[in-house]
């Protein structure tokens, strides 16, 4: 006990850089028992969740497992220094850029677990999606993934980059004003970008329509071809291709088709103001008739709609099965010929304008 007491007081009298031998000795002690006690969360209590939720059906302790399973063997080793250092003498300056160096391996492997825990929250989502027997979009799912990814990873940077300005002794309040200004600039300049952007997050929530829906917006009818972080396609009945920006699509009412499963359709069809009574009154019928033989198509109503210029008009509106565009326009055709058919059968006219001119001859 004697000779420790003594090796002790002689390495106190050895100097290096402010620090005696002896607190060099103690330090190098305090690390590896740090760094003991570190490996051995690692190797056994870390061991031991891995395998207690394994046996659980719940999937977010899976990840909690997976985060601390991920934690490497650098971080152990930088916390035992971290530790050990504390107990040396240093410099001001010495101390702060230690501090720095250990909040940055910390919050890597913090944020490195944010990012784990976004693919956790986006994977049930996906799996919430394919018990609905929802269509998902893949490529849509991940850009915004990868976007509110990078999102909270700059956010949570910032707040480090934060507590390093004040380790290092400077008044970050003026700071965060001029990046609060400049961030409104910036803001007030790509605010139609952001505003798309926003809306691609808010309709990738929402799902008012997904790709593949028949969708009307304004006087535009057409087919959801993809959901994008700007604009969304439409392929219209026209046969071209609609870009419209994201903005839009949430800023104005939207006619989704595809919610009622069916397509709706009409007709309008004119008859001569020679046709007598009975027979108008029989049109309807007749409608209903040539409806129920074609296949694909069902009758919602057919009315007696008001006086044209030329003609007695009826509105026919139908329902179509499906919602390919050229079908619906194949079915619409077989229709036509069908009444046409059946008026000549029925001996009605179809009467195109008219127009009768009296002329008076002076005397």
């Amino acid at each position: 006990m004697d000779n420790f007491i003594l090796l002790a007081e002689l390495l106190k009298d050895y100097n290096l850089w402010g620090n005696s031998a002896y607190q060099y000795l103690i330090a190098g002690v305090v690390f590896l028992i740090s760094l003991l006690v570190l490996k051995l969360f690692e190797k056994i209590i870390a061991a031991r969740f891995s395998k207690v939720v394994e046996k659980t059906d719940n999937q977010f302790d899976d990840v909690i497992s997976e985060v601390i399973n991920s934690i490497g063997g650098f971080f152990y080793f930088a916390t035992s220094a971290f530790i050990a250092f504390q107990w040396l003498e240093t410099s001001l300056y010495v101390s702060r850029a230690v501090n720095i160096i250990f909040i940055v391996i910390a919050a890597r492997e913090v944020i490195n677990g944010f990012g784990r825990l976004i693919n956790f929250a986006f994977e049930k989502y996906l799996e919430r999606l394919e018990k609905r027997n929802e269509s998902i979009d893949v490529q849509q799912v991940r850009t915004i993934k990868k976007m509110l990814r990078k999102t909270i990873i700059v956010i949570l940077w910032l707040i480090v980059g934060t507590f390093i300005l004040a380790n290092f002794g400077i008044n970050i309040t003026s700071l965060v004003t001029g990046l609060g200004i400049g961030g409104i600039a910036v803001g007030f300049a790509l605010q139609n970008i952001l505003g798309d952007i926003f809306s691609s997050v808010s309709i990738f929530f929402d799902k008012p329509f997904k790709v593949g829906d028949v969708i009307q917006v304004g006087e535009d009818v057409g087919r959801v071809k993809n959901i994008g972080i700007k604009s969304t396609r439409l392929k219209l009945v026209r046969g071209e291709e609609l870009v419209i920006p994201n903005k839009e699509l949430t800023s104005f009412r939207i006619q989704n088709y595809s919610k009622a499963n069916k397509m709706r359709d009409e007709v309008t069809i004119g008859v001569s103001y020679e046709t007598d009574e009975e027979t108008l009154k029989q049109i309807p019928e007749m409608i209903e008739g040539i409806i129920g033989n074609i296949e694909g198509i069902s009758l919602d109503r057919c009315n007696f709609e008001n006086y044209g210029d030329s003609s007695i008009n009826f509105k026919i509106i139908y329902f179509a099965d499906s919602f390919d565009f050229s079908l619906l326009d194949k079915k619409k055709e077989e229709l036509n010929y069908a009444i046409f058919s059946k008026f000549q059968e029925k001996d009605i006219d179809l009467p195109f304008p008219t127009r009768t001119v009296f002329l008076h001859q002076s005397e």
